[in-house]
């Protein structure tokens, strides 16, 4: 069974580097390099208060991190450098919640709610 775990860890491993947007989790003024996959949260899922509208979804490959390794008072999201599919989300974002997809204990990705610094929704 952790083989087959492990094989999914790589194949969204591949799939968010290929098709997602350059960046680094920030911890200490340190950037861990990452790729991320971004996506908006739908209508149904925005109330105003806990998502917002500006509010993001941002999908990165697990990297050795642990649930725990990310921490929301602490960590912030980069992205740096992205295609034209990302271009407006270049920026720093606060992690609102974290999160992790780990079937039988093992993390394949972390899939974290986050809001962008400096532009008055923090």
């Amino acid at each position: 069974m952790a083989n087959l775990y492990a094989a999914e860890r790589q194949d969204a491993k591949e799939a968010i580097e290929e098709d997602g947007a350059l960046g680094a989790i920030r911890r200490d003024g340190v950037d861990t390099p990452a790729s991320f996959l971004i996506t908006s949260y739908s209508q149904n899922e925005i109330d105003g208060d806990l998502v917002r509208r500006t509010d993001l979804k941002m999908m990165v490959a697990d990297m050795g991190l642990s649930l725990g390794a990310i921490n929301k008072e602490t960590d912030t999201v980069v992205i740096t450098d992205s295609n034209e599919l990302y271009a407006s989300s270049v920026g720093e974002y606060r992690i609102i919640d974290p999160g992790t997809f780990m079937p039988g204990g093992i993390a394949i990705y972390h899939e974290m709610q986050v809001r962008k610094i400096g532009n008055g929704s923090t």
